[in-house]
């Protein structure tokens, strides 16, 4: 029993974790992949051509020595190598796969911080889209609807903002930014202005 306790201690000290290395662009430096951040950075695989050069075979050169004599006239010999064999091969190149860690510049790290932004809000807008079916469909009412309304115009607003933000930080052409809508203002603009039906609806609750 001591002894299989005694194999196990050894075995779990000997056990060594391994770590994935990467390279940086011109593979000067070397790093861990387990202790890089990816919201620091990004992998890209690269592919490299090792040319290795064709291998002359060797005849392995021996003799034995005798080492041991007995009465009976039996020996025990022993094998010495004089010169080790080496296999012979052609020559041939080896495409080899490694990777790269590109850190992200500053520009980056705010343009991976808007798509992750505008990527909620639309999550958010399908996720709402069957109130407005509900509302469109005559569910609920235009009372019901107006929070979610309200809601979902700012989203999209705030997406149309997301959208000229980066075209900014990439230096791409972009649309002027149009007004701000304020949703609970009385003079709304055309477009959202409510329809007869809505307003009575709003006059009968009040």
């Amino acid at each position: 029993m001591e002894e299989m306790l005694y194999d196990s201690i050894i075995d779990n000290d000997t056990i060594k974790e391994e770590k994935t290395i990467v390279y940086n662009e011109d593979k000067s430096e070397t790093y861990y992949l387990e202790d890089l951040d990816a919201n620091k950075g990004k992998l890209e695989t690269r592919y490299e051509t090792i040319h290795h050069e064709a291998v002359e075979a060797i005849e392995e050169i021996s003799h034995y020595e005798v080492i041991a004599e007995y009465p009976n006239g039996g020996k025990d010999v022993e094998k010495v190598i004089d010169r080790p064999g080496q296999a012979g091969r052609e020559a041939y190149d080896e495409e080899v796969e490694y990777q790269v860690w590109i850190p992200y510049s500053e520009v980056d790290i705010q343009v991976k911080a808007l798509d992750e932004e505008m990527e909620q809000l639309k999550k958010w807008l399908s996720d709402t889209d069957y109130k407005a079916i509900k509302y469109a469909e005559g569910w609920i009412t235009f009372e019901e609807y107006i929070p979610m309304r309200d809601n979902r115009q700012n989203w999209r607003f705030r997406i149309g903002q997301i959208e000229r933000e980066k075209a900014i930080l990439l230096g791409l052409p972009y649309e002027e930014e149009a007004p701000v809508v304020d949703l609970h203002a009385n003079d709304m603009p055309e477009d959202m202005e409510m329809s007869e039906e809505e307003e009575n609806v709003v006059e009968t609750e009040a």
